[in-house]
């Protein structure tokens, strides 16, 4: 008996008779990268030490472009944005490789989707962040071929609680008998920390 000497993998669309040409061994596992997307077929024949070979095979694949999605306003991908208002304007970025193009932007916030306005510049308003929290927004892309982008996501901490400060010296109408003095205390938030911290004399 002879045995299975290699496959040949044949690949073409309807553009191109013949993109692809590839000589195996079996069992077969290959990568296959197409020049262009779209859609291919692949043909498989095998073929024997005697020198005969078997009936085609073919398997219809289409190519299609995985879009992608950013945040550029109020932070990029990742960020974390910090305010004290429970709404915020999102806007941002969606592509995708031509043929296909982007169909739109959709925004994931407390378990509700909704659609942004734009494609490959988008944005929206997210209304109703809960306060004194991080909030976590998702969005993603859609092609027109129905592919979708990674869900990518920002940060957005609400913080309506004011800084809490104390005083450690001098305290108050403390007689210091001099000009000069050291000021101790300290300055503490909880949820977005603090960022500056102002004194004044007589005002």
């Amino acid at each position: 008996y002879s045995t299975v000497q290699n496959f040949t993998l044949y690949v073409s669309n309807k553009t191109s008779a013949g993109v692809q040409t590839y000589t195996l061994n079996s069992p077969f596992n290959t990568n296959i990268t197409v020049p262009d997307y779209g859609y291919y077929s692949l043909w498989i024949t095998g073929s024997d030490s005697a020198g005969n070979s078997s009936d085609s095979i073919a398997i219809n694949v289409e190519s299609l472009a995985i879009p992608s999605i950013s945040f550029t306003d109020p932070v990029n991908n990742g960020g974390t944005y910090v305010s004290n208002n429970t709404s915020v304007l999102l806007s941002g970025n969606a592509t995708v490789d031509s043929p296909s193009t982007i169909s739109g932007v959709k925004v994931i916030y407390n378990n509700v989707t909704n659609n942004a306005t734009g494609s490959t510049s988008w944005n929206l308003t997210v209304n109703g962040l809960q306060v004194n929290s991080t909030n976590i927004i998702q969005a993603y892309s859609v092609a027109n071929s129905g592919k979708v982008s990674v869900l990518e996501n920002i940060k957005v901490i609400v913080d309506q609680t004011s800084p809490v400060v104390s005083v450690l010296s001098p305290f108050d109408f403390d007689e210091i008998g001099l000009q000069k003095y050291t000021l101790r205390g300290d300055v503490s938030d909880t949820f977005s920390g603090v960022d500056k911290v102002y004194v004044s004399i007589d005002g």
